[in-house]
């Protein structure tokens, strides 16, 4: 694949994030960057290699802009001989679940360096690390503070720690273990919409005031002070907001 030449060069700030990123995502770690249509694999400390992209100029002109960002921090991005661009799905829901399942594919390949497959190790056992806070840009040219943080896991033939982006671990654990936090002292575990429906329609959610005008946060039901509640609100959490009485007349 013949790649094209672009004037594009990347802002001091975007070089900074750039270098804290590429640095922590582990060797063989996969990094599909959203609504992009192109994957990329980290083979070595300072190569990564093109896995797969969109036949969508968008997605080359974003691959030639990664190019220059790579070099621009000393990586290198390789392209497999042979490689093909992959014709994109017309429907917008069944390209994101196609790029997901790809990913999972994907993780399913992934080893410790003893051979040990990453899914075979205890991934409910994970600590997460906070690694530090960067200014991150927005697509509107704005930045806005951004924390970086990593998931190990342990491998149970070699006892290696493994540190994993926290996206690359979300696709090789799932949703469950993901939603999961731990401390020296309890686990946190996120309740799912439909869980924090069945919760609130049993009673177990009761809003305490916020302040003197009677707003509370309260988690939604099925129904809510006996009135229905439309299903895209039930399980989530929301702020009750009192409204002055003419505007109930």
């Amino acid at each position: 694949m013949n790649n094209e030449q672009t004037d594009w060069q990347p802002e001091s700030e975007l070089l900074a994030w750039a270098k804290q990123h590429f640095e922590s995502i582990p060797v063989n770690g996969v990094w599909s960057p959203d609504s992009t249509g192109v994957q990329y694999m980290k083979t070595d400390e300072k190569t990564w290699l093109l896995m797969s992209m969109y036949e969508h100029p968008e997605s080359k002109d974003y691959h030639n802009k990664m190019i220059v960002l790579m070099n621009a921090v000393g990586y290198e991005i390789a392209t497999p001989d042979g490689f093909e661009t992959i014709t994109p799905p017309l429907d917008p829901s069944h390209q994101a679940e196609m790029h997901y399942q790809q990913k999972q594919e994907l993780a399913m390949q992934w080893k410790c360096d003893c051979g040990e497959p990453l899914s075979n190790f205890d991934l409910e056992n994970r600590t997460d690390e906070y690694v530090e806070t960067i200014e991150g840009q927005l697509d509107n040219g704005q930045s806005t503070p951004l924390q970086l943080w990593r998931c190990h896991i342990t491998c149970p033939t070699c006892e290696a720690d493994i540190p994993m982006e926290p996206d690359d671990y979300h696709v090789l654990a799932g949703d469950g273990l993901f939603m999961q936090f731990t401390n020296m002292t309890a686990r946190y575990t996120a309740l799912t919409r439909m869980q924090n429906k069945d919760l609130a329609e049993s009673g177990m959610f009761v809003g305490k005031p916020l302040n003197d005008k009677g707003s509370m946060f309260c988690v939604l039901g099925e129904t809510y002070e006996g009135e229905r509640v439309p299903p895209w609100l039930w399980g989530c959490l929301v702020v009750r907001t009192h409204l002055p009485s003419e505007e109930n007349e």
